[in-house]
């Protein structure tokens, strides 16, 4: 082979090798885009799991289900009103607890609402002192389609009935059921505080007492 054939061949080569290296960088920058949709992807799916299953249990990817709605406006009141040992401590604590649930306007209004309870009384005592609260589904509560009304996009008035109970240094106070009509909204939110991507946004109406059988 004659030196110039030789050049030739070899710049051949190189020009062949330049296209592969092209080739493989072209490759690696989609597999690398493909990789990072990949990843986006899942991590933008959210599946809503109720961390109380007493309230039953929906799982749905994106746009939460009515039945998700429910859930959440279920627990999250719950939690509100779960006052375990006093509630001029308890309540306070579980609305700075619960704060990246409950909206702004919400918010302001139920620490109102505390400010009022912790006002003394005649006896020199507010209604919060030695007081405790629970909340459960009442009878007859599982979800169903009804409890949940759509008010437009991102936005449900869910209806909860439950049983309410109290006792003030250990003594039974109250057991009843009462139903709550409150507003649901989607809230945009450090899903790091509120993975659910939904907050309480205050009451439909004031609180029903219900009678025994309805």
């Amino acid at each position: 082979m004659t030196g110039h054939a030789y050049r030739s061949r070899e710049a051949d080569l190189q020009a062949h090798i330049g296209s592969l290296r092209i080739l493989a960088g072209v490759l690696g920058l989609f597999l690398l885009v493909a990789l990072a949709g990949w990843h986006a992807a899942t991590r933008s799916v959210t599946f809503l799991v109720p961390p109380d299953l007493r309230y039953g249990g929906h799982f749905q990817a994106g746009e939460p289900h009515p039945s998700t709605v429910y859930v959440f406006a279920g627990y999250i009141w719950q939690q509100a009103n779960l006052w375990k040992a006093n509630g001029e401590r308890d309540y306070p604590r579980n609305l700075q607890r619960l704060a990246a649930f409950l909206t702004p306007g919400f918010q302001a209004a139920l620490r109102a609402e505390l400010a009022q309870k912790r006002r003394p009384g005649d006896a020199g005592l507010n209604e919060l002192q030695g007081r405790t609260r629970a909340l459960s589904p009442a009878s007859g509560s599982a979800y169903r389609d009804a409890w949940v009304e759509t008010r437009g996009a991102g936005a449900w008035v869910v209806t909860l009935d439950v049983r309410l109970t109290e006792t003030i240094n250990g003594e039974p106070v109250k057991d009843i059921r009462v139903r709550y009509r409150i507003r649901v909204v989607a809230y945009d939110v450090d899903p790091e505080k509120n993975p659910w991507g939904l907050a309480l946004d205050g009451f439909e109406g004031a609180p029903t007492l219900l009678e025994d059988g309805r």
